[in-house]
């Protein structure tokens, strides 16, 4: 889609704002591993109320660290930016790739309710869902709101970064609707 409404430059500019993205998220991917361990050893011990709380506190810690990870893109985006664009070949890349990341900071808070959600779902063995919540957000929203907001409305680039945006933030919404539905099931059959 990138290579269609913008050219090369755009593909670079997406590559080198997700690898600076991952590494954003890496506190959270953290948190995420952790919650699958301690989520399959409540849901072992058939401790079903923790999950709740496991749930809980794992996306208030995530949440903090995600808006401070999104406060700091969004100030500094522009010399966050100039770090990974130092080349004469790529500093002309720099204000793109700092304009990508203010976009993409605005998802960062939705990420600890969708990632913590999925690791739920791994954490008391139902991998297939937390593929679901992943193949969900990632190859139909993502793709279906990048092709609306990009060809659709015509903003082009912009509308691509901002329908990946939407895309991913309606995927973590989705997720963690569906894990609190799971979790007022289990109640239910407990």
């Amino acid at each position: 889609m990138l290579m269609r409404v913008a050219g090369s430059d755009a593909v670079e500019v997406y590559t080198a704002g997700e690898r600076l993205i991952m590494f954003a998220i890496i506190p959270l991917i953290g948190i995420e591993m952790a919650v699958v361990s301690v989520a399959g050893a409540a849901y072992g011990g058939r401790h079903y109320d923790k999950l709740r709380v496991i749930h809980h506190f794992s996306i208030l810690l995530g949440l903090v660290i995600a808006l401070c990870t999104s406060i700091i893109t969004w100030l500094f985006s522009s010399q966050i930016a100039s770090i990974f664009t130092y080349s004469v070949e790529t500093a002309y890349l720099a204000p793109s790739i700092a304009a990508f990341l203010v976009v993409m900071c605005f998802f960062y808070p939705f990420l600890p309710p969708g990632m913590m959600s999925s690791s739920i779902f791994q954490g008391v063995g139902k991998g297939m869902t937390s593929f679901a919540i992943t193949v969900l957000r990632e190859l139909v929203f993502v793709i279906i709101f990048a092709w609306i907001f990009g060809f659709v409305l015509g903003f082009g680039e912009l509308g691509i970064w901002w329908g990946i945006t939407a895309g991913d933030i309606l995927g973590c919404v989705v997720a963690y609707v569906w894990a609190r539905t799971y979790f007022q099931r289990l109640r239910a059959n407990t």
